[in-house]
């Protein structure tokens, strides 16, 4: 007999209310409501182990890489990435937000998926082999969508098919391509940033000739910006993370949620979609104008910085939301959710019964998983297998009036560029005590020991102020010529000016652009990958595929000096003229070019 909780009477079963005090009380829902969950989740897990096993499978398979490694990408300081943690969640939300749809689809297993998952087996393996992200984000995709072909069938799948894709939104663009996207986008931004503090000095400042902005590649000056001691002009620097890509990549990111959640017309999306490039723009245009004016009214390089770290990117955040909701306001796309189901669709609710051809479908896509995750561990990265050699001997540690000191590389260069052999060296011209160089060579068999400088600088806290590529003719140890990157950079702390001069060497061509080695190199990689696949079968000699690419490298050649206030032109011919007594006087360039 159950008690009363307010006044202790006692209740017969089934009564919902005291009837001595009307004390609402439980009739026992709370556990029916229990037991019924418990119920529906045991059924699911009934029904759906197939699924949820290939689901399984599928994180370990990628769990190393490329999961491992987006992760990484996604937690650097300043990341474009940075808001890749939250794709899988909204992807996952919009599956759920569909599921009144989804319960109205019979599971009919295709095997159209094997289509997709038996051609990218060859290019996973690969891509983990060489470490390639991008060509294993590829066979991500074609792995997910052929593995859900083969388990629910085409209806449910294309139904699928916008969740999936997009969880492209968190794989990280590939470096070469970044830089060269975001570049424009970094110039447009200085640009509108500089033409914003142009008219607004116009009309808020008391000189005839306003704040005296004026443009220089991504920098914008002013005589009214906090300058350092003795400078007559502040500086505002837009660095590659402060371009607006990163906004844009976020903004482009959360728009396609917010218009595929739309109930509207399909010109509507087309709209707000069209308009997040010139959003994000005119947003961090304004931004940059925004710590500018923080700049000008406070005469604190502090507060600026400050500014900038804390409460500009909040700025730039509330702005471009609430502009992109108002225009959806306008345009009156305000209907949000997923509808409802049509009335009459026959439901295929709990319909998981599994015929022959589901079984079999459920337990190929198992096979060909675990088949995946075996290679995993039995072929070892090249990474770890293949790491460069270089000859330090090679290399003259003094000539001419030069004497040098080798570096030690610190911890984390190492780690991020894995597979490299180094030598990294500083010269000291004994003739001009004041004038220094450094020459950093590299030896790898694996691409990603190869980084761009247009990555690396900005990444430093300097600007790339020049940026063109150049011909060097050399006569010693023999004649040839490269074709080298040059760039100029400057540091935002100090100051300082630099020049680099940089090129590749792989198989006796020279290579100006990073991106350019790259290509080579993985084109010669998959060679190697399909001469040890093929003696496996009988075809030619494992032992000679290996020896192949262990006893091919390529090198990296880069050389920097301070620019010590001189024009470029003049600075360029300086460095130069060390580069060719540095190259004239290496053994290692009597066969190299």
């Amino acid at each position: 007999m159950r008690e009363c909780r307010k006044c202790g009477a006692e209740l017969a079963e089934g009564v919902d209310a005291c009837p001595k005090c009307g004390e609402q009380v439980d009739s026992g829902g709370e556990k029916k409501a229990t037991r019924n969950l418990t119920t529906t989740l045991l059924g699911a897990l009934k029904g759906y182990w197939p699924h949820i096993l290939v689901g399984v499978l599928f994180i370990v398979m990628q769990w190393q890489f490329p999961f491992v490694e987006w992760w990484k990408s996604w937690q650097k300081p300043h990341s474009y990435y940075s808001h890749g943690p939250l794709v899988p969640l909204i992807s996952l939300f919009m599956v759920w937000a569909n599921r009144k749809r989804l319960a109205q689809i019979k599971i009919q297993p295709s095997w159209l998926g094997l289509i997709l998952v038996l051609p990218s087996i060859p290019f996973f393996i690969f891509g983990r082999w060489t470490g390639s992200g991008n060509v294993c984000a590829i066979t991500f995709l074609t792995f997910l969508v052929g593995a859900a072909l083969m388990l629910f069938g085409s209806r449910m799948t294309r139904l699928l098919m916008f969740p999936i894709l997009y969880l492209l939104f968190m794989v990280p663009m590939p470096s070469t391509l970044l830089d060269r996207a975001s570049f424009p986008v970094q110039k447009a931004s200085t640009t509108l940033a500089a033409k914003v503090l142009h008219y607004s000095g116009m009309v808020f400042s008391d000189s005839d000739g306003g704040w005296g902005i004026r443009q220089a590649g991504n920098l914008i000056y002013s005589p009214k910006l906090p300058a350092g001691p003795g400078e007559s002009e502040g500086v505002l620097r837009v660095e590659g993370e402060c371009s607006g890509f990163r906004m844009l990549i976020s903004l482009i990111t959360f728009t396609a949620f917010f218009v595929y959640m739309l109930n509207t017309h399909w010109w509507k999306k087309v709209l707000l979609m069209g308009i997040s490039l010139p959003l994000s723009l005119f947003v961090n245009g304004l931004r940059i104008a925004v710590i500018g004016y923080v700049g000008i009214w406070t005469e604190s390089a502090e507060a600026m910085f400050k500014f900038h770290d804390s409460w500009a990117m909040v700025f730039e955040l509330v702005l471009s939301f609430a502009i992109l909701f108002g225009i959806a306001r306008l345009i009156k796309a305000v209907d949000f959710g997923i509808p409802d189901p049509k009335e009459g669709e026959q439901a295929a609710a709990g319909d998981i019964r599994r015929t022959k051809s589901s079984t079999i479908s459920q337990a190929a896509v198992t096979g060909l998983f675990c088949l995946i995750i075996f290679t995993n561990y039995a072929i070892k990265p090249l990474e770890a297998t293949a790491r460069g050699e270089l000859n330090r001997e090679s290399f003259p540690p003094t000539f001419g009036s030069w004497f040098s000191q080798d570096l030690k590389m610190d911890s984390l260069t190492q780690q991020e560029l894995k597979t490299a052999d180094m030598l990294n060296r500083f010269y000291i011209n004994g003739a001009h005590d004041v004038e220094t160089a450094s020459a950093l060579v590299q030896a790898a068999r694996d691409t990603d020991a190869f980084h761009d400088p247009h990555s690396c600088i900005p990444g430093g806290g300097s600007s790339i102020d020049e940026d063109r590529i150049i011909t060097i003719r050399f006569d010693k140890p023999r004649p040839f010529e490269v074709k080298a990157t040059y760039l100029r950079f400057s540091n935002k702390d100090t100051g300082d000016s630099f020049l680099l001069v940089y090129w590749y060497s792989t198989d006796n061509h020279s290579y100006p652009r990073t991106s350019q080695v790259r290509l080579v190199m993985r084109a010669e990689q998959l060679k190697d990958l399909q001469a040890i696949a093929k003696s496996w079968f009988g075809v030619g000699s494992a032992e000679q595929a290996e020896a192949n690419y262990k006893n091919r490298q390529s090198y990296c050649y880069r050389f920097s000096t301070p620019a010590y206030y001189e024009d470029s032109k003049t600075s360029l011919a300086r460095l130069q003229k060390f580069i060719k007594e540095f190259v004239a006087n290496s053994p290692h360039f009597e066969q190299q070019d």
